[in-house]
């Protein structure tokens, strides 16, 4: 459980980053779904024994360190890849609604916390 909350909250940190640098997710939106990434690790991490505190500590570092070192910078900042990101059905609704807030798509009302 640990290891798919880390993976979950990386894809949330990695795709938030996309859109701040798309210009289309606002810091408000950025922060909070910061905090409740943050919250989905803490939470599993107290499922944890404190044997396993160095290991889980490692662990995250590594995925975080894959999932950005892996980006590739020139479609980060393309127009066509910020359209795709926006466009609905795609990560930016996704990721907006760990904002908590009812996030709508087309008049179809997203599920809480989709995964990215």
């Amino acid at each position: 459980m640990y290891k798919g909350a880390v993976t979950t909250a990386m894809k949330l940190k990695r795709l938030m980053l996309k859109g701040q640098i798309c210009g289309v997710l606002s810091q408000d939106e950025a922060t909070i779904i910061q905090v409740n990434a943050d919250a989905l690790i803490a939470g599993e991490a107290t499922q944890l024994s404190s044997a396993d505190a160095d290991w889980a500590r490692s662990y995250r570092e590594g995925v975080s360190d894959g999932a950005f070192r892996s980006a590739d910078p020139a479609d980060e900042r393309s127009d066509e890849a910020c359209r795709r990101f926006a466009a609905p059905g795609g990560p930016l609704g996704k990721i907006r609604t760990w904002t908590d807030k009812p996030i709508d798509e087309n008049g179809i009302r997203l599920s809480p916390r989709t995964l990215p």
